[in-house]
């Protein structure tokens, strides 16, 4: 990193694509977390 930072796109870029990472990652824990449910209510109907 050279130089001053002039202009503030590289930041918003940052910042954009911390925000769609964060998004992302939640999408992926909701996904795991529905399955994760659907799985053990299979399981429980299974059971019963």
């Amino acid at each position: 990193m050279t130089g001053q930072p002039k202009c503030g796109m590289p930041r918003a870029m940052a910042a954009a694509s911390v925000a769609l990472a964060a998004v992302w990652l939640t999408g992926l824990g909701l996904l795991a977390i529905t399955l994760r449910c659907a799985r053990q209510a299979e399981e429980d109907q299974r059971a019963r």
